[in-house]
């Protein structure tokens, strides 16, 4: 029954359980619209993949795939880093922190979009032979690389076991390279940050 009144607002609302199906633990999304005060749709599906955890479940709710252009993610650095003493090298992914990448990928997998951003997390190529960053190329669908075009600043380098990831020129060849890209060109052009209160300027 509608309702007659000048309110034409249109609102909506989305939800998802978390892995409420006993069968195979998919999550069920819902949500409604209304003009006003009057509800003119409506529906209820169960998602097509199994959510890592209640934000994916809460995320697929929200998106369709192509929705995205760019997504930035990656694991916690925690389960990952060298400072860590008690990591597990020997079952990276028993560690809940380093099964976000899981998580990760699944959205990626799920939206498509045209660009993925992962953080340079320490020790992703050293920890546990690579195992986290080569599980997170192995869900992507990439292009042959092309050769690079800047020099790099290495450090450590990486495993064995990551060499068939890498990039590079062949020994003995020797490319024009411009030089490495650090962290200030990529904010060199900001302008500078002004404070007044009180009055420094910060450049």
């Amino acid at each position: 029954m509608y309702h007659n009144h000048v309110d034409l607002q249109l609102k909506a609302y989305t939800d998802a359980d978390w892995a409420r199906s006993l069968i195979d633990k998919r999550s069920t999304i819902g949500y409604c619209m209304l003009l006003g005060k009057n509800l003119v749709t409506w529906r209820s599906k169960k998602q097509l993949v199994v959510a890592q955890s209640s934000v994916e479940a809460e995320l697929l709710a929200m998106a369709h795939k192509g929705d995205a252009d760019v997504i930035c993610g990656g694991p916690p650095c925690q389960g990952i880093s060298g400072y860590n003493r008690h990591r597990n090298a020997d079952s990276p992914f028993d560690d809940e922190r380093n099964r976000q990448i899981i998580v990760f990928m699944d959205i990626v997998n799920f939206l498509k979009p045209k660009y993925v951003l992962m953080e340079n997390v320490v020790d992703i190529l050293q920890f546990a032979k690579g195992s986290v960053g080569r599980y997170a190329l192995s869900r992507l669908r990439l292009p042959q690389f092309a050769l690079p075009t800047h020099d790099v600043i290495l450090k450590y380098g990486a495993p064995t076991a990551f060499e068939r990831n890498i990039v590079a020129y062949d020994e003995g060849q020797s490319p024009d390279l411009e030089k490495a890209l650090v962290l200030g060109d990529a904010i060199a052009d900001l302008p500078p940050v002004i404070s007044l209160s009180p009055p420094f300027l910060v450049s």
